[in-house]
């Protein structure tokens, strides 16, 4: 009887299948219609998915690609760096700094934004979950030309408060904390790769209870990692963006020095640090630090590196209200690593000294003097200067 009702049914269904070359009524579908309609992938879920698995396995396949590419560029561009990193090739040391920069911003900028187009929205519908894939896509690029740009105003000259270097900066910001989240979630990824390949070639008790919780998209979702990312570089960026539109913080500290003279309790030192004065910090925030110090009334002030990101004719003017600091016994200062990123250090040293009144302490002290009693300040140049062939710059 079932054998019956099966034959039956066929024979039914059968004009329908003899009719798929167009011949049939009115509701026939078309060899055309049958070809464009197994194509199309929002008309077979299951077409769909393959196709995403793809791009997916494409994609993932650049990174090792760009991590050989990577390790090239900056083998090559280090042994030129180091070749010419010296007074006589400075020049030809910050074009190869440049370029060494600029070639991995872009293998990394590949990289995000390859993995920023697999995010996905699936509790919304197709045609507001493309628009907005479409929207994440034109912001990556725009944050990436932007921040590819941004080298560009450390070396011309730019009036003061510049809107599209202002923006440009932003983008770096943004894009140096996204490229930082993104990393520690792809590590989160590989540990929870390794763990669930682990379990299945050891029995280990202790492995499989905790593979049920690595097994949580919180340890495992890509989509949901990169969302994170930009979630939280969106943030750190507009609390940065604030921090830099308000006053000067003040944090008072107490530090206890053994065997210090009584004259010297109570010796009052306004610490100042990172300041970068450049394209993204213009002379009013300059300012705005130095009233601020100055309010303090502080015996002695001390600037501790990374006092401009940029060369002397296109920041002297950022950083001129330096030179309005003002404490008893005297202004002084320690490079930091962004003095040896642009302008020869030498000169920044002789700038700050001749033009700002600011002593420069290079691996070098002086000596406070009250009532007899004498209390030692001394200045060594930053870490970086260890890893540069420049003489009179290595930590002693």
């Amino acid at each position: 009887m079932q054998s019956s009702q099966t034959i039956d049914t066929l024979k039914n269904r059968l004009p329908l299948m003899q009719n798929l070359d167009g011949s049939g009524g009115t509701n026939r579908i078309s060899p055309m219609e049958v070809q464009q309609h197994d194509h199309s992938p929002e008309g077979d879920p299951r077409k769909c998915s393959r196709i995403a698995n793809i791009k997916q396995k494409v994609y993932s396949g650049h990174i090792y690609y760009c991590l050989v590419v990577m390790l090239i560029i900056s083998t090559i561009f280090n042994l030129f760096f180091k070749l010419f990193r010296t007074i006589k090739f400075e020049f030809l040391a910050r074009i190869f700094e440049f370029l060494f920069f600029e070639s991995l911003l872009a293998i990394l900028s590949f990289l995000a934004y390859k993995r920023t187009s697999l995010i996905h929205f699936n509790s919304l519908s197709l045609a507001k979950s493309r628009l907005l894939h479409r929207i994440l896509q034109i912001f990556m690029v725009l944050i990436i030309f932007a921040t590819h740009f941004s080298p560009i105003f450390s070396v011309v000259p730019l009036p003061d408060d510049e809107l599209v270097t202002t923006t440009c900066y932003l983008a770096f910001g943004f894009w140096i904390h996204y490229g930082a989240f993104l990393f520690l979630l792809i590590l989160v990824e590989c540990f929870s790769t390794i763990v669930l390949w682990l379990k299945t070639k050891w029995s280990w008790k202790a492995l499989h209870s905790i593979v049920p919780v690595i097994r949580q998209p919180l340890f495992t979702s890509e989509n949901m990692h990169t969302v994170v990312a930009l979630l939280l570089a969106i943030f750190f960026t507009l609390e940065g963006l604030y921090s830099t539109s308000v006053k000067p913080t003040i944090k008072n500290l107490h530090i206890k020095i053994n065997n210090l003279p009584p004259e010297f309790e109570d010796f009052r030192i306004a610490m100042v640090s990172d300041i970068h004065a450049g394209p993204s910090v213009g002379k009013q925030r300059v300012f705005e630090i130095v009233e601020t110090v100055n309010s303090l009334n502080p015996d002695a002030i001390a600037i501790v590196g990374d006092f401009v990101d940029g060369y002397i004719k296109n920041m002297a003017n950022r950083i001129e209200p330096l030179k309005n600091l003002k404490a008893k016994y005297g202004v002084y200062g320690a490079l930091g690593n962004h003095e040896y990123f642009f302008e020869s250090v030498d000169n920044w040293v002789k700038y700050f000294s001749e033009e700002l009144n600011i002593k420069m302490l290079v691996n070098d002290a002086v000596i406070f003097k009250k009532d007899g009693e004498e209390l030692c300040f001394v200045g060594t140049d930053d870490y970086f200067a260890d890893t540069v062939n420049i003489e009179g710059t290595k930590i002693y």
